[in-house]
C-alpha cells in the first residue's frame, strides 16, 4: 500500500510540477534526535560552502541545532507518521529541489517524502535494502568511512557532485543556546558539548563516564556544555548538577 501511494505521488509530481528543478536546491532530511543532528552539522556546512540552498525537513531537535545555518532557506517541521507527512508533500513539491539527501535512517514516512519530493532519486548513507522495494531510494556505499559525520559528507559529495574538500567539525549553529544557559560562558576557554542521554536507556553511556570525561576535558582547558532535554528518562541532568567536580555550562533543550 505504501509503495502504491509513493508511486502515485511520484507520477502526480511529474504532471503538476513542470518547471525544471533547481540543481542548486537540495532537500536535506534530518529527522533524528539531538545527538545525531549535531553529527550532521559537518555535512550542512559542506553543502553551504558548496553553494547549495538547503530545504531542511527536520524534527524539533534538528531544527534547534541546524536551523540557523545561513544556507538553510526554509525549514519543514517534521513529525513522524504518514498522516502527518502527507500534508507536507505539496509544500515540499513547491520547493522544486533537484535531489533529496537523507542523512540518517528514519521512519517510512520520511523516506516517502524524500522519494516523492525531489526530481531525482533520494540518497541515503546507510544500507536500507528492505526499503528499496517500497521507495525510490539509491544507496551510496559509505562503509569505508570511520565516523558517521564523515559518512554524511561522503554521501553528499557522491550524490551532489561536490568537488571541494571537507573538514569534520561538528557544531551547533543556533547560538541562542548561550542565552539560555545556567551560567555565563568563559570566553577564554574553548567549548565542547556533551550529550549524556538518549531516548532509550540502553543507548546511554554511563553518566559516571561522562563525568570523568568532563573533568579530564576541563583539566585540559575546555569549557563543557551539557546538552539534552529538560526531562530525560534517566535523569542525567539532575545527576550532573549534583557533581561539584565539574564546573560545566548546562544547556537545556525544551
Amino acid at each position: 500500500m505504501k509503495h502504491m501511494v509513493a508511486s502515485f505521488l511520484r507520477l502526480l509530481r511529474k504532471v503538476i510540477i513542470r518547471t525544471p528543478a533547481d540543481d542548486r536546491c537540495v532537500l536535506v532530511f534530518a529527522t533524528t534526535a539531538i545527538g545525531d543532528s549535531i553529527m550532521m552539522s559537518s555535512c550542512i556546512r559542506l553543502l553551504g560552502e558548496a553553494g547549495f540552498n538547503i530545504y531542511l525537513v527536520a524534527g524539533k531537535a534538528a531544527v534547534t541545532v541546524l536551523g540557523d545555518h545561513e544556507a538553510i532557506k526554509k525549514t519543514f517541521h517534521y513529525r513522524r507518521g504518514w498522516f502527518r507527512a502527507l500534508p507536507m508533500v505539496w509544500p515540499i513539491w513547491k520547493a522544486n529541489c533537484s535531489k533529496a539527501l537523507v542523512l540518517h535512517v528514519s521512519d517510512s514516512a520520511a523516506w516517502m517524502l524524500a522519494s516523492v519530493g525531489a526530481e531525482l532519486q533520494s540518497f541515503c548513507g546507510t544500507s536500507l535494502r528492505h526499503q528499496k522495494p517500497n521507495f525510490d531510494v539509491s544507496w551510496i556505499d559509505d562503509s569505508a568511512a570511520p565516523h558517521i559525520a564523515e559518512k554524511h559528507c561522503l554521501v553528499a559529495i557522491s550524490a551532489l557532485g561536490i568537488n571541494i574538500p571537507y573538514t569534520l567539525r561538528n557544531e551547533i549553529f543556533n547560538r541562542s543556546f548561550r542565552n539560555r544557559s545556567c551560567h555565563k560562558s568563559n570566553p577564554k576557554r574553548s567549548a565542547i558539548g556533551l550529550v549524556p542521554g538518549a531516548q532509550n536507556f540502553y543507548k546511554c553511556w554511563p553518566v559516571k563516564n561522562f563525568l570523568q570525561l568532563g573533568i579530564e576535558l576541563e583539566n585540559r582547558g575546555f569549557e563543557i556544555f551539557i546538552l539534552g532535554p529538560s526531562m530525560n528518562p534517566i535523569g542525567f541532568r539532575f545527576y550532573l548538577l549534583d557533581c561539584r567536580e565539574l564546573k560545566y555550562l548546562v544547556v537545556v533543550l525544551k
